[in-house]
């Protein structure tokens, strides 16, 4: 019998929710800014709520007397009203001059980078019942293309497509960072602290394209920061298949010692629509904004989140020829001894990640900043995938196991003849995965016990390398606006060793390499080397009513 596919939700909150609403403080830049025309005409519909409020007060706490200057300088404001961009309150400049949100969901702008954003409100949209994946919440995007068969975005088996290209090489960020790998982990920020989700195809200017690679474009989560105003969030949602997520945030506002900070916490899990197991994920977060004097800020972000899940199924081609038969395939519900490795409980993946990164803004003055922005990831993950049919299949094991660390130097000027420069260095030390450096087999009784059979792979590499100095200037004649930019990439790939397997016992990679008897492959071994490139960015915009670009 043919299931349906519907899945239904729903979510009751407690607010006051000004902290978190599209009138949030990271998204007032957005107001200011020029009128477009729209890219896309998907239409969306708001899901349906039951919304309480709570007795709280909903008026601001006045500042406190003895808090430091928060304001920034005069020529900082007017930059804004100079070049078409204001930086928002986290210090986060918005996508460009001709941006603005259409109908509260997406930001559209077609000047140099073709990014196109979602707002606060559309965020909220169409991040899904679990708000989790930021890939669904770019699915409007023009070029944008989704796929995941969770239909509320809890799975980490899903896939996007930028102007054909897929997510591989797709350099996603946080605040501008590239935190973390391209192999591993989860998504790290419920969506309810994401203020702007930024979409960057084609070229796009050098102080945006951070990431080991940006060939499919850029995806930048711009994080909801520390509220002025004292708030509390929570929402409770439900649906089909057993799923439910439990989110709160709380934001303290503005103290007298200049600090805001938030906390916020999550738990969330669901049953899969199509054959056994389930999804979960447990998620925390913390923001501290200080300002320490006038001239200098800074925020600090730190977050937590665990994931565990089983996959659904791939189906071949064949199979997706004939829905009608295939349509619920999937794993085996209970363990069948004559196709082992089909079994739900040997197919599943887990990865329990943290991250640090911070922004120390100096301004040197008007206009003129220095920022720094340290960053580090850590994912801690497995990979169970039954591999070979019927009663000699086995179960693989991958430890994915990655530590990121980095940084960001920058100077940012803004000057009243309308000129923009941008000149950073970014640097970053990533181990792998990729390429796998630890994958065990293991053989499956007929009970269904394991027993450990032989390392399937066992390699030494040590870790990549980026040097990246970069540089943008933009200049604005009158309707006019000519950007260019260079960015220099030097990615230090690592020596690499793999080494025979047999007769090595089971245990962790440490282990495994101290193995007294461990071998190296002759003819498996990758000398270390720089790979470096120029990677250039030019646009001339002329806008006049809806706006033309010329990008190379």
């Amino acid at each position: 019998m043919k299931k349906k596919q519907l899945a239904l939700s729903g979510a009751l909150l407690l607010v006051p929710i000004a902290a978190l609403a599209q009138q949030a403080n990271t998204g007032d830049a957005e107001q200011n800014l020029p009128p477009v025309t729209v890219l896309s005409d998907k239409k969306t519909e708001t899901p349906k709520r039951k919304v309480k409020k709570s007795s709280a007060s909903k008026k601001a706490k006045s500042t406190p007397s003895n808090v430091p200057d928060q304001s920034p300088g005069q020529e900082d404001l007017l930059a804004g009203d100079a070049h078409g961009l204001q930086l928002d309150s986290q210090g986060i400049r918005p996508p460009s001059v001709t941006a603005q949100t259409v109908g509260g969901v997406i930001v559209s702008d077609p000047t140099l980078g073709r990014v196109s954003s979602v707002s606060r409100e559309g965020i909220n949209i169409l991040g899904g019942p679990a708000q989790t994946s930021f890939y669904q919440a770019a699915s409007i995007i023009p070029s944008v293309n989704v796929e995941s068969p969770d239909p509320f975005g809890l799975s980490a088996t899903r896939n996007i497509n930028i102007a054909g290209k897929g997510d591989f090489h797709l350099s996603r960020t946080i605040n501008g960072l590239p935190i973390m790998g391209i192999v591993g982990g989860n998504d790290l920020y419920d969506l309810q602290n994401v203020s702007r989700l930024d979409v960057y195809r084609g070229p796009i200017p050098a102080d945006r394209s951070l990431g080991i690679s940006n060939a499919s474009g850029v995806i930048n989560q711009v994080l909801l920061g520390p509220q002025s105003t004292p708030s509390v969030f929570a929402e409770q949602s439900f649906g089909s298949w057993n799923f439910n997520k439990t989110f709160a945030r709380v934001d303290t506002g503005l103290l007298s010692t200049g600090t805001e900070l938030f906390i916020s916490g999550s738990t969330a899990s669901a049953d899969k629509w199509s054959g056994s197991g389930d999804e979960s994920r447990d998620n925390f977060a913390v923001g501290l904004s200080q300002r320490v004097t006038k001239d200098l800020k800074v925020d600090i972000n730190a977050v937590y989140s665990k994931f565990e899940g089983n996959p659904y199924k791939a189906l071949t081609y064949a199979q997706t020829q004939n829905l009608s038969q295939y349509y619920g395939l999937d794993y085996d519900k209970t363990f069948n001894p004559a196709n082992k490795a089909n079994y739900y409980k040997f197919n599943r993946v887990s990865s329990e990640d943290y991250a640090v990164f911070a922004s120390v803004d100096y301004r040197l003055a008007e206009g003129q900043h220095i920022v720094f922005k340290p960053y580090y990831w850590n994912n801690d993950g497995e990979q169970w995938s039954g591999v070979g049919s019927g009663a000699n299949g086995q179960l693989q094991i991958w430890r994915q196991q990655n530590d990121n660390l980095g940084g960001v130097l920058e100077y940012d000027g803004h000057f009243g003849t309308g000129t923009d420069v941008v000149a950073g260095y970014w640097w970053q030390s990533l181990a792998p995965p990729p390429p796998p450096t630890d994958q065990r087999r293991f053989n499956i009784s007929n009970t269904g016990a394991l027993t450990f059979a032989n390392w399937n792979t066992i390699a030494k590499i040590d870790n990549f390398v980026v040097n990246s100095p970069y540089v943008q200037l933009t200049q604005e004649f009158g309707t006019v606006s000519v950007t260019g930019g260079v960015r220099y990439m030097s990615l230090g790939a690592p020596e690499m060793r793999y080494y025979r397997t047999a007769g090595v016992p089971n245990g962790t990679l440490d282990e495994a390499l101290s193995y007294p008897g461990l071998s190296e492959y002759s003819d498996a071994f990758v000398t270390a080397r720089d790979y470096n490139e120029f990677l250039p960015n030019f646009g001339i915009t002329n806008e006049f009513g809806g706006g033309w670009s010329a990008n190379f």
